[in-house]
């Protein structure tokens, strides 16, 4: 410690100050006189220390800790246009005075440019003697007279909790900017009547809470119903070949060379197209020419041996067959890009700069391509090969699919489907939708279904476009990127705010009669502008919705989610927001777990929103990224006792290796006969995976348990990765602390193993009713607190993130 200068000796009643512990680091306590040390180790979530030993000199000495808070500001966004500047300062009560003002001034900077946007309107509270005395000053209208009264909020009656002063406020800040992100630094002043005595700052940080990012708003949007309105007819499969056909001609002429190879390529394709009989679909016959000569003179000799390649294959053909033929002359700009596809990009430059400078002088150009010097090496392979006719035909691979067997073909050739190899028809989609049942199939099948529908040359002519399109559209909104262009093709929107077309009606597009603005897609149309924040355009539209004749069910509960969001941390007082809360917490377990876990003051307790998390299903990555908010209050890292304690052989999938430290903590808690158990088992499982094993366990110690639930979230779903860069409940300390790094993912993922044989145990109580919630407590306390007590700075109002601040450790040695 000495060689670091980070020794600190105490004063003359023993008590010495120590800043930026954090969990690991040790306290040492050295009584000089006759060498004797001991040691105090800084625990997570622990601030009171008291170590006895005995000395000759001096008898208990007793080393105690307290916590300092530190101000913070925590930004809360909730996509209506608003910054909400949570403002929590602790201040020591010695400060605060009956006869004194505190004055907050917040300010709004850029988070992307550090620029000062705006100041906030200052924040002002007195003390009841300086409140009368000022009202007395300013001729007893306060509110009109004092500069500072147009930001009083109360005088100050909160008792202190402890040694400190909490206030905790909130501004809304309304953005100049909705696509911009804004931070609110804080400088606050306390004054008397003659002066400032204490004054202080402190930073804001652009992290925020978006507490209704992860809200389900299926309750309220409940999917278009697939009607026989949306069927049709699956069509018949067909697919595409082509086919080189490398007949040989005379050089200028359409004059087949007197040889076998011919008659060998003739036959070859006609016993092919002979082979699916009624199937075979009409061919058509491509004659090809390359550039290297007049357009005229090419088409014409294309066109001709087009006509005696047909003539030599219709007659082995049935009528219905019989091929058509069409011509391809190709350009030295495509003998150029055949050159880049061979990595020749000079050579390519080189002949598209002879292209620009001859212009339409083709035969100057061809003069000059003819002297270039990887002419007859790179040039002439290429046009030979655009000499050669093509042949392409379709044949009817299958009969008209049903149902299970569109299913079964689906799950059988997904990716072929996936990569537009293969397509179905907008029957094979309907009969798909109206099966499968497993929703991320049914998104996985909309991606199919809108890729194809937008290929097609009428989309008005495919009855179930409008059902694809509105899945499609909802999709994207719930995966953070709404997009209002999908639905417009069959919404005619209104032209003014006042005016606005007809709801729900049949117009004639492109030859079809179809039915626009359906109630629906004006729903989904409407949360779309919603989640772009365009909330004017949202109302309108919900306004439009209201004036059909067929209003959706579900539109009053779709207000509910926008009052919500509206009036949360504005006006929480408003009817409307108080049904709003009760209907959206009370919607599904999945909502009422999103807003307990990202709304502190809205829970009963941590251990009953982990239960509403535990509920969630496993494959879900909201419910392991909402575990990584929760925990992330709890100071917990995986040690010893925590991960052994975890470990379950009956509950676990197979084997478990063991670290050497909870090798010792089996022993220690189960005996040898325990520990010799184990070493069995551990032979036969490195026997068998003496391939792949990793011999050497995975080193977890220290690293947090919220980590690794995180981890687990990205992993099934990578885009929340970005959501976590972002995530207000995640510290800016805790971040400094506690990395979330690449080279830990290993041990991210053997804590999570651990983690997960406690949260399904959980899950198999709730599910079957054996919920002892003190039997649940207590085991908490044991296995995951480690029996860490809390000082009152950590359980004092608003001061939750204690544990991620910078620390002062006060230290007491009494003799």
């Amino acid at each position: 410690m000495k060689e670091k200068k980070i020794v600190s000796r105490s004063k003359s009643n023993g008590r010495f100050t120590r800043r930026g512990l954090t969990p690991g680091m040790a306290i040492v306590v050295v009584a000089e006189e006759d060498l004797l040390v001991e040691k105090v180790v800084i625990k997570a979530g622990q601030t009171d220390y008291e170590v006895v030993f005995k000395i000759k000199e001096l008898t208990n000495v007793i080393a105690k800790g307290t916590k300092k808070p530190i101000p913070r500001t925590t930004i809360v966004e909730t996509d209506n246009g608003m910054e909400q500047f949570k403002i929590h300062i602790p201040i020591d009560k010695k400060l605060i005075k009956d006869a004194s003002r505190l004055v907050i001034q917040t300010y709004a900077v850029d988070c992307a440019t550090e620029d000062t946007v705006s100041y906030c309107e200052p924040i002002v509270y007195e003390g009841g003697n300086y409140h009368a005395l000022q009202d007395k000053r300013m001729d007893f209208d306060f509110f009109k007279n004092d500069k500072l009264a147009y930001g009083f909020r109360s005088t100050i009656e909160q008792p202190a909790v402890g040694d400190y002063f909490f206030v905790d406020t909130t501004i809304i800040y309304s953005k100049p900017d909705i696509h911009k992100s804004y931070k609110g630094p804080c400088t606050y002043a306390i004054e008397d009547y003659h002066r400032v005595y204490h004054k202080d700052a402190f930073g804001g940080s652009c992290l925020r809470i978006r507490p209704f990012k992860f809200l389900d708003f299926s309750v309220a949007i409940p999917e278009m119903p697939l009607t026989e309105e949306f069927q049709e007819v699956a069509d018949q499969v067909t697919e595409n070949v082509k086919k080189d056909l490398r007949l040989r001609f005379v050089t200028g002429k359409d004059i087949l060379t007197e040889d076998s190879i011919n008659d060998i390529e003739r036959d070859k394709l006609v016993q092919e197209l002979r082979s699916y009989g009624d199937d075979l679909l009409t061919p058509t016959i491509i004659g090809a020419a390359s550039p290297d000569g007049g357009d005229r003179i090419n088409s014409e000799l294309a066109q001709k041996r087009a006509q005696k390649a047909r003539s030599l294959i219709a007659p082995f053909l049935s009528r219905r067959a019989t091929p058509h033929i069409t011509t391809k002359i190709y350009t030295w700009d495509e003998v150029a890009d055949e050159l880049e596809k061979k990595r020749l990009t000079a050579q390519a430059q080189v002949l598209r700069d002879l292209i620009a400078a001859n212009g339409s002088n083709k035969t100057a150009l061809y003069s000059a391509v003819k002297q270039l010097d990887f002419y007859e090496t790179e040039i002439t392979n290429i046009l030979e090969n655009m000499r050669v006719m093509k042949c392409e035909y379709s044949y009817i691979k299958e009969h008209v699919m049903d149902a299970d067997e569109a299913v079964e073909v689906y799950y059988r050739d997904k990716k072929a489907f996936l990569s537009g190899d293969k397509k179905f028809s907008s029957g094979d989609y309907y009969n798909l939708y109206a099966t499968i049942e497993d929703s991320l199939e049914l998104d996985t099948i909309t991606v199919m279904a809108y890729k194809y529908l937008q290929t097609r040359p009428d989309i008005y002519g495919e009855k179930i476009a409008p059902y694809v399109y509105n899945r499609m559209a909802r999709m994207m909104m719930r995966v953070g990127t709404p997009d209002t262009t999908i639905l417009a093709p069959f919404i005619d929107q209104f032209e003014t705010d006042t005016t606005y077309n007809k709801v729900d009606w049949a117009v004639n597009r492109d030859g079809s009669i179809i039915k626009m603005n359906r109630s629906d897609l004006l729903v989904t149309q409407a949360m779309s502008f919603y989640n772009l924040q365009k909330f004017k355009r949202a109302m309108e539209f919900v306004a439009w919705i209201k004036t059909g004749k067929n209003v959706p069910a579900g539109l009053d509960k779709l207000e509910k989610f926008i009052n919500l969001k509206n009036y949360f941390g504005i006006d929480e007082n408003r009817p409307e927001f108080k049904q709003a809360r009760e209907f959206v917490e009370n919607s599904s377990y999945e909502n009422k777990a999103i807003l307990h876990t990202e709304i502190p003051e809205w829970r009963n307790s941590f251990e009953d929103t982990d239960d509403l998390i535990n509920r969630l299903d496993n494959s879900n990555p909201k419910k392991w990224y909402l575990k990584g908010i929760l925990w992330a209050e709890k100071p917990t890292a995986a040690g010893t006792d925590e991960l052994s304690s975890y470990y379950s052989e009956e509950e676990s999938d197979g084997f478990h290796l063991l670290s050497s430290e909870e090798e010792q903590a089996l022993i220690m808690k189960k005996g040898m006969s325990a520990f010799e158990e184990y070493e069995k088992k551990k032979n036969i499982y490195l026997e068998e995976h003496k391939d792949d094993v990793q011999q050497e366990p995975v080193n977890t110690q220290g690293v947090k348990h919220y980590l690794a639930y995180f981890h687990q979230s990205f992993k099934l779903q990578p885009s929340f990765k970005g959501l976590y860069y972002n995530e207000g409940h995640i510290t800016e300390e805790m971040r400094k602390n506690s990395k979330y790094l690449k080279k830990d993912f290993a041990a991210y993922d053997e804590i999570f193993k651990l983690l997960q044989i406690r949260d399904d145990r959980r899950k198999d109580e709730l599910e079957s009713g054996q919920t002892d919630g003190e039997e649940k407590k207590a085991s908490d306390e044991a296995t995951v607190d480690g029996g860490n007590e809390k000082t009152d700075a950590e359980t004092a109002p608003s001061d939750k993130e204690n544990t991620s601040t910078d620390e002062t450790t006060t230290v007491d040695n009494k003799e």
